[in-house]
Protein backbone atom coordinates (compact mmCIF):
# COMPACT_ATOMS: atom_id res chain seq x y z
CA UNK A 1 0.00 0.00 0.00
CA UNK A 2 1.13 3.67 -0.95
CA UNK A 3 1.09 7.02 0.20
CA UNK A 4 1.54 10.31 -1.58
CA UNK A 5 -0.31 10.49 -4.74
CA UNK A 6 -0.85 13.69 -6.06
CA UNK A 7 -4.26 13.41 -8.01
CA UNK A 8 -5.91 10.38 -9.32
CA UNK A 9 -4.27 8.40 -12.03
CA UNK A 10 -5.59 8.23 -15.62
CA UNK A 11 -5.18 5.61 -18.22
CA UNK A 12 -2.33 6.49 -20.10
CA UNK A 13 -0.45 7.79 -16.93
CA UNK A 14 0.52 6.12 -13.45
CA UNK A 15 0.06 7.51 -10.57
CA UNK A 16 3.19 8.96 -8.32
CA UNK A 17 4.35 7.49 -5.65
CA UNK A 18 6.44 8.91 -3.19
CA UNK A 19 6.45 6.70 0.79
CA UNK A 20 5.81 3.10 0.64
CA UNK A 21 6.63 1.07 4.31
CA UNK A 22 8.92 2.03 6.85
CA UNK A 23 9.86 5.04 4.62
CA UNK A 24 6.15 6.47 5.20
CA UNK A 25 6.77 5.94 9.28
CA UNK A 26 10.18 7.77 8.76
CA UNK A 27 8.82 10.73 7.20
CA UNK A 28 6.06 11.52 9.73
CA UNK A 29 8.16 11.20 12.20
CA UNK A 30 10.53 13.43 10.87
CA UNK A 31 8.06 16.06 9.85
CA UNK A 32 6.50 15.73 13.67
CA UNK A 33 10.19 16.37 14.41
CA UNK A 34 10.27 19.49 12.50
CA UNK A 35 7.30 20.47 13.86
CA UNK A 36 8.24 20.00 17.09
CA UNK A 37 11.33 22.15 17.04
CA UNK A 38 10.62 25.26 14.25
CA UNK A 39 6.94 25.44 15.17
CA UNK A 40 7.39 28.71 17.45
CA UNK A 41 10.06 30.27 15.12
CA UNK A 42 8.04 29.76 11.87
CA UNK A 43 4.68 31.04 13.68
CA UNK A 44 7.07 34.49 14.90
CA UNK A 45 7.87 34.76 11.21
CA UNK A 46 4.73 34.30 9.05
CA UNK A 47 3.71 37.29 12.38
CA UNK A 48 6.77 39.30 11.40
CA UNK A 49 5.99 38.66 7.19
CA UNK A 50 2.44 40.49 8.39
CA UNK A 51 4.32 43.52 10.16
CA UNK A 52 6.89 44.25 7.77
CA UNK A 53 6.04 45.01 4.39
CA UNK A 54 9.33 44.01 3.09
CA UNK A 55 8.76 40.57 3.59
CA UNK A 56 4.97 40.61 2.58
CA UNK A 57 5.44 37.92 0.14
CA UNK A 58 6.83 35.29 2.26
CA UNK A 59 3.39 33.23 3.24
CA UNK A 60 2.98 32.36 -0.81
CA UNK A 61 5.85 30.98 -1.06
CA UNK A 62 5.48 27.32 0.12
CA UNK A 63 2.36 27.58 -1.83
CA UNK A 64 4.55 28.65 -4.81
CA UNK A 65 7.22 26.02 -4.33
CA UNK A 66 4.25 23.21 -3.58
CA UNK A 67 2.76 24.20 -7.25
CA UNK A 68 6.42 23.43 -8.78
CA UNK A 69 6.76 20.68 -7.12
CA UNK A 70 3.34 19.07 -8.27
CA UNK A 71 3.96 20.03 -11.97
CA UNK A 72 7.62 17.63 -11.42
CA UNK A 73 5.79 14.83 -9.25
CA UNK A 74 6.22 12.22 -12.20
CA UNK A 75 9.75 13.06 -12.85
CA UNK A 76 10.58 13.35 -9.09
CA UNK A 77 9.21 10.00 -8.17
CA UNK A 78 10.37 8.59 -11.25
CA UNK A 79 13.98 8.74 -9.36
CA UNK A 80 13.47 8.38 -5.74
CA UNK A 81 16.08 5.96 -4.32
CA UNK A 82 16.80 5.12 -1.27
CA UNK A 83 20.99 5.14 -1.29
CA UNK A 84 22.71 7.10 1.55
CA UNK A 85 23.92 10.67 0.61
CA UNK A 86 26.32 12.40 1.90
CA UNK A 87 24.49 15.62 0.42
CA UNK A 88 21.02 14.85 3.04
CA UNK A 89 23.70 14.91 5.54
CA UNK A 90 25.52 18.07 4.73
CA UNK A 91 22.47 19.90 4.75
CA UNK A 92 20.68 18.49 8.22
CA UNK A 93 24.35 19.56 10.44
CA UNK A 94 24.50 23.27 8.08
CA UNK A 95 21.11 23.61 9.21
CA UNK A 96 21.59 22.67 13.10
CA UNK A 97 24.80 24.96 12.81
CA UNK A 98 22.22 27.97 11.78
CA UNK A 99 19.58 26.69 15.05
CA UNK A 100 22.28 26.97 17.01
CA UNK A 101 23.61 30.05 15.90
CA UNK A 102 20.33 31.51 16.29
CA UNK A 103 19.59 30.52 19.96
CA UNK A 104 22.80 31.22 21.12
CA UNK A 105 22.70 34.49 20.06
CA UNK A 106 18.84 35.33 20.02
CA UNK A 107 19.76 38.05 22.64
CA UNK A 108 21.86 39.71 20.76
CA UNK A 109 19.71 39.10 17.20
CA UNK A 110 17.40 41.76 16.16
CA UNK A 111 14.42 39.77 15.26
CA UNK A 112 14.95 40.55 11.36
CA UNK A 113 18.58 38.59 12.03
CA UNK A 114 17.04 35.69 14.40
CA UNK A 115 14.81 34.58 11.96
CA UNK A 116 17.23 34.27 8.89
CA UNK A 117 18.81 31.94 11.16
CA UNK A 118 15.89 30.28 12.39
CA UNK A 119 14.20 30.16 8.97
CA UNK A 120 17.42 28.89 7.10
CA UNK A 121 18.15 26.12 9.65
CA UNK A 122 14.32 24.75 8.84
CA UNK A 123 14.84 25.21 5.30
CA UNK A 124 17.99 23.54 5.72
CA UNK A 125 16.47 20.58 8.05
CA UNK A 126 13.24 20.26 4.63
CA UNK A 127 16.12 19.65 2.12
CA UNK A 128 17.73 17.09 4.18
CA UNK A 129 15.61 15.05 4.92
CA UNK A 130 14.18 15.08 1.37
CA UNK A 131 17.74 14.11 0.10
CA UNK A 132 17.99 11.32 2.89
CA UNK A 133 14.71 9.80 2.14
CA UNK A 134 14.07 10.20 -1.61
CA UNK A 135 17.90 10.39 -2.70
CA UNK A 136 20.25 12.92 -4.64
CA UNK A 137 18.42 12.14 -8.09
CA UNK A 138 14.77 12.91 -6.67
CA UNK A 139 16.72 16.00 -5.18
CA UNK A 140 17.94 16.95 -8.51
CA UNK A 141 14.61 16.31 -9.95
CA UNK A 142 12.87 19.38 -7.45
CA UNK A 143 16.07 21.24 -7.25
CA UNK A 144 13.43 24.40 -7.93
CA UNK A 145 10.52 23.90 -5.80
CA UNK A 146 13.21 23.30 -2.98
CA UNK A 147 15.93 26.00 -3.29
CA UNK A 148 12.54 28.34 -3.77
CA UNK A 149 11.78 28.01 -0.40
CA UNK A 150 14.91 30.45 0.16
CA UNK A 151 12.73 33.52 -0.55
CA UNK A 152 11.52 32.45 3.17
CA UNK A 153 14.83 34.00 4.50
CA UNK A 154 14.31 37.45 6.06
CA UNK A 155 17.13 38.91 4.28
CA UNK A 156 20.45 39.61 7.48
CA UNK A 157 20.37 43.38 8.53
CA UNK A 158 23.81 43.77 6.85
CA UNK A 159 22.69 42.61 3.56
CA UNK A 160 19.33 44.41 3.49
CA UNK A 161 20.61 47.57 4.50
CA UNK A 162 23.44 47.38 1.51
CA UNK A 163 20.30 46.13 -1.37
CA UNK A 164 18.31 49.55 0.11
CA UNK A 165 21.68 51.63 -0.63
CA UNK A 166 22.41 50.09 -3.46
CA UNK A 167 18.59 50.36 -5.25
CA UNK A 168 18.46 54.29 -3.81
CA UNK A 169 21.75 54.83 -5.80
CA UNK A 170 20.50 53.20 -9.21
CA UNK A 171 17.04 54.74 -8.64
CA UNK A 172 18.50 58.07 -8.30
CA UNK A 173 20.93 57.87 -11.00
CA UNK A 174 17.75 56.65 -13.02
CA UNK A 175 15.66 60.07 -12.15
CA UNK A 176 18.76 61.67 -12.58
CA UNK A 177 19.17 60.67 -16.61
CA UNK A 178 15.38 60.99 -16.48
CA UNK A 179 15.25 64.58 -15.62
CA UNK A 180 18.21 65.42 -17.81
CA UNK A 181 16.32 63.85 -21.01
CA UNK A 182 12.77 66.25 -20.19
CA UNK A 183 14.84 69.22 -20.11
CA UNK A 184 14.09 69.83 -16.12
CA UNK A 185 16.63 72.79 -14.65
CA UNK A 186 17.73 70.75 -10.88
CA UNK A 187 20.76 70.23 -8.57
CA UNK A 188 21.74 66.69 -7.79
CA UNK A 189 23.53 66.34 -4.80
CA UNK A 190 23.85 62.84 -2.94
CA UNK A 191 20.32 61.13 -2.74
CA UNK A 192 18.55 64.72 -3.12
CA UNK A 193 17.18 66.53 -6.20
CA UNK A 194 16.91 70.99 -5.93
CA UNK A 195 14.27 72.37 -8.24
CA UNK A 196 12.86 75.84 -8.70
CA UNK A 197 11.25 75.69 -5.46
CA UNK A 198 11.22 71.66 -4.57
CA UNK A 199 13.32 69.92 -2.90
CA UNK A 200 13.23 65.79 -3.52
CA UNK A 201 14.85 63.52 -1.41
CA UNK A 202 15.21 59.57 -1.91
CA UNK A 203 14.96 58.20 1.54
CA UNK A 204 15.45 54.39 2.40
CA UNK A 205 11.56 54.24 2.17
CA UNK A 206 11.55 55.07 -1.18
CA UNK A 207 14.83 52.72 -2.51
CA UNK A 208 11.56 50.17 -4.02
CA UNK A 209 13.02 47.18 -2.05
CA UNK A 210 9.45 45.51 -1.72
CA UNK A 211 8.75 45.56 -5.07
CA UNK A 212 11.50 45.16 -5.69
CA UNK A 213 12.37 41.95 -4.22
CA UNK A 214 9.21 41.01 -6.02
CA UNK A 215 9.52 41.83 -9.34
CA UNK A 216 12.94 39.64 -8.85
CA UNK A 217 10.64 36.99 -7.42
CA UNK A 218 8.30 36.68 -10.05
CA UNK A 219 11.11 37.04 -12.54
CA UNK A 220 12.25 33.69 -11.30
CA UNK A 221 8.73 32.65 -11.58
CA UNK A 222 8.16 33.28 -14.77
CA UNK A 223 11.63 32.07 -16.23
CA UNK A 224 10.66 28.75 -15.22
CA UNK A 225 7.01 28.52 -16.90
CA UNK A 226 8.29 30.09 -20.18
CA UNK A 227 12.06 29.74 -20.71
CA UNK A 228 13.35 25.89 -21.41
CA UNK A 229 17.03 26.68 -20.54
CA UNK A 230 18.76 27.63 -17.61
CA UNK A 231 20.87 30.17 -19.72
CA UNK A 232 17.35 32.05 -20.29
CA UNK A 233 16.46 31.77 -16.68
CA UNK A 234 19.79 33.19 -15.37
CA UNK A 235 19.77 35.72 -17.68
CA UNK A 236 16.41 36.93 -16.48
CA UNK A 237 17.18 37.01 -13.26
CA UNK A 238 20.15 39.23 -13.84
CA UNK A 239 17.80 42.15 -16.23
CA UNK A 240 15.30 42.10 -13.75
CA UNK A 241 17.44 43.89 -10.77
CA UNK A 242 18.39 46.73 -13.02
CA UNK A 243 14.93 46.68 -14.40
CA UNK A 244 13.58 46.84 -10.91
CA UNK A 245 15.55 50.16 -10.50
CA UNK A 246 14.23 51.49 -13.72
CA UNK A 247 11.04 51.24 -12.42
CA UNK A 248 11.63 53.21 -9.40
CA UNK A 249 13.57 55.67 -10.96
CA UNK A 250 10.12 56.22 -13.09
CA UNK A 251 8.23 56.62 -9.75
CA UNK A 252 10.15 58.99 -8.15
CA UNK A 253 10.51 61.19 -12.12
CA UNK A 254 6.71 60.83 -12.30
CA UNK A 255 6.06 62.09 -8.91
CA UNK A 256 8.62 64.99 -9.01
CA UNK A 257 7.33 66.47 -12.38
CA UNK A 258 3.46 65.81 -11.35
CA UNK A 259 4.41 68.02 -8.60
CA UNK A 260 6.29 70.29 -9.99
CA UNK A 261 3.76 70.76 -13.10
CA UNK A 262 0.78 69.86 -12.03
CA UNK A 263 0.48 70.15 -7.71
CA UNK A 264 2.50 70.02 -4.75
CA UNK A 265 0.38 67.16 -3.01
CA UNK A 266 1.25 64.64 -5.33
CA UNK A 267 4.55 64.69 -3.58
CA UNK A 268 3.42 63.37 -0.66
CA UNK A 269 -0.10 62.21 -1.38
CA UNK A 270 -2.17 59.22 -2.31
CA UNK A 271 -0.34 58.08 -5.36
CA UNK A 272 2.81 58.62 -3.64
CA UNK A 273 1.85 56.36 -0.54
CA UNK A 274 -0.70 53.71 -2.09
CA UNK A 275 0.63 54.07 -6.71
CA UNK A 276 3.72 51.12 -6.20
CA UNK A 277 1.68 48.82 -7.51
CA UNK A 278 1.29 50.64 -10.72
CA UNK A 279 4.73 51.36 -11.11
CA UNK A 280 5.36 47.74 -9.88
CA UNK A 281 2.90 46.61 -12.84
CA UNK A 282 4.69 49.02 -15.65
CA UNK A 283 8.19 47.09 -14.37
CA UNK A 284 6.63 43.73 -14.59
CA UNK A 285 5.11 44.28 -18.10
CA UNK A 286 8.87 44.93 -19.73
CA UNK A 287 9.82 42.30 -17.61
CA UNK A 288 7.13 39.71 -19.58
CA UNK A 289 8.26 41.45 -22.78
CA UNK A 290 11.81 40.60 -22.12
CA UNK A 291 10.73 36.90 -21.71
CA UNK A 292 8.98 36.61 -24.67
CA UNK A 293 12.39 37.82 -26.39
CA UNK A 294 14.19 35.30 -24.61
CA UNK A 295 11.80 32.65 -25.63
CA UNK A 296 11.85 33.74 -29.35
CA UNK A 297 15.39 32.95 -29.35
CA UNK A 298 14.61 29.69 -27.35
CA UNK A 299 12.23 28.66 -29.80
CA UNK A 300 14.47 29.75 -33.26
CA UNK A 301 17.46 27.13 -31.98
CA UNK A 302 15.13 24.64 -31.34
CA UNK A 303 13.90 24.90 -34.74
CA UNK A 304 17.28 23.79 -36.36
CA UNK A 305 18.06 21.08 -34.13
CA UNK A 306 14.44 19.57 -34.74
CA UNK A 307 15.46 19.61 -38.68
CA UNK A 308 18.33 17.91 -37.83
CA UNK A 309 17.13 15.46 -35.69
CA UNK A 310 14.11 14.57 -38.88
CA UNK A 311 17.20 13.87 -41.30
CA UNK A 312 19.06 11.55 -39.41
CA UNK A 313 15.94 9.91 -39.09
Amino acid sequence: MSAGVSGPATSGESAPVFLSGPKKMVSILLALTGAAIFYGSLKELLEFSFQNENYSHMPLIPFISGYFFWRKRHEISSNTGSKFNVLGILALLSGAAAYLIGVHRAGVFNENDYLFFMTLAAVLYFLGCFALLFGVAAFRAAAFPLLFLFFMLPFPSFILNKAIFFLREGSTCGANFIFKIAGIPFLHHGFTFDFPGLSVYVAHECSGIRSSISLIIMGVVMGQIFLARWSGRILTLLVAVPLAMFKNSIRIATLTMLSLYIDRSFIYGRLHRDGGIIFFLIGLSFLGLFIRFVRKFECRGAMPAEKAEKINN
